[in-house]
């Protein structure tokens, strides 16, 4: 059986070292991308680089991609492509494919991404 390991996109931002490198199973990363990167104080830090490092936001996009994953942009809780979260549509960071052509489709959030990259 091969382990599939992914890289924290989040690496060198509230002293995360991506499991020293070698990467985090998918379990592990959702575990540590709550814990690290998706609370309290650390949970500012992440919302800024998603907000001004184009880089970090596209590492993310990829990285909740291949895990199958989308977070919500309202309590930062990952979800499976097939589950919702009680905060409804428009608040997404990476959406899950439900627009009808099958892609995954990437919202800005409250942060105004859009307008903070340029």
């Amino acid at each position: 059986m091969v382990i599939v390991r992914f890289h924290c996109p989040f690496v060198g931002l509230s002293g995360c070292h991506d499991g020293r490198g070698n990467g985090l199973t998918r379990t592990s990363l959702i575990t540590h991308l709550r814990d690290r990167h998706f609370n309290e104080e650390a949970l500012v830090v992440t919302k800024h680089s998603l907000a001004t490092s184009l880089v970090v936001f596209e590492a993310a996009e990829v990285t909740l991609k291949r895990m199958g994953l989308w977070l919500c942009g309202v309590c930062f809780t990952t979800h499976t492509f097939r589950s919702k979260c009680r905060h409804g549509n428009g608040s997404n960071f990476v959406s899950p494919p439900d627009c009808g052509d099958g892609m995954v489709r990437l919202s800005r959030l409250e942060l105004d991404l859009h307008d903070e990259l340029r």
